[in-house]
């Protein structure tokens, strides 16, 4: 597999297919995703490390705009699985539903 950066709008959502099947108030809605993606990727740069409480409070922040969260997963980006507390290296990733449509996201991040 060979990693690219994520082509994305102005509000950060990223550029899929699946984005046809948006309406108009979803796609208003989905940029709520990168945002939770941003601040959780700032929230462990911060706190130099992975809080207990981070996921927890990603997904209500989601479910409260309306997704349905399939699962919020922090890992290692060299293999996928799950981040250690010394890791240093990590990918954030987001999969939810909004309305009928599955969207999925992640953010790398370095600290």
């Amino acid at each position: 597999i060979v990693g690219v950066d994520t082509v994305r709008e102005e509000d950060g959502l990223a550029l899929s297919s699946r984005n046809q099947y948006l309406n108009n108030t979803e796609r208003e809605i989905v940029a709520v995703m990168y945002q939770v993606l941003r601040t959780m990727a700032d929230e462990i740069r911060q706190a130099g490390k992975i809080r207990d409480d981070l996921m927890t409070n990603a997904s209500s922040k989601l479910e409260q705009a309306g997704f349905d969260v399939d699962y919020i997963s922090i890992r290692r980006p060299s293999d996928f699985t799950e981040a250690r507390a010394d890791d240093r290296e990590l990918v954030i990733l987001i999969a939810a539903r909004l309305g009928g449509t599955r969207l999925i996201d992640n953010i790398e991040l370095s600290f």
